[in-house]
């Protein structure tokens, strides 16, 4: 009787164990993962800044100086738009996991 008891304990302490690794594992993942969003955001972000700025500053060129827009505006212009895709597709990506 002795022996089968010691067995028990020794098959649920492995359960147990086995048990705890995983919630401890999984709880890393998630942890992993909304640091991996939150990082994700924070690129996008500074990003979406960086490319306001662009527009502003050869915007406000063309209006201080009196000059004609430039190519250059142009490309800040397609480069706020890529950025903007960029944070649409995110906010897409998120909603479909959730």
């Amino acid at each position: 009787m002795g022996t089968i008891i010691s067995a028990l304990v020794g098959i649920f302490t492995a359960v147990m164990s086995g048990l705890i690794l995983y919630v401890v594992k999984s709880g890393q993942k998630k942890a992993q993962s909304r640091e991996e969003d939150r990082d994700k955001r924070e690129q996008l972000t500074l990003e979406a800044i960086n490319a306001s700025f662009c527009v502003n500053k050869e915007l406000v060129s063309c209006v201080l100086d009196g000059k004609p827009p430039n190519g250059e505006l142009d490309e800040a212009y397609e480069y706020q738009r890529d950025v903007k895709h960029k944070i649409e597709d995110y906010a897409r990506e998120k909603a479909s996991r959730s």
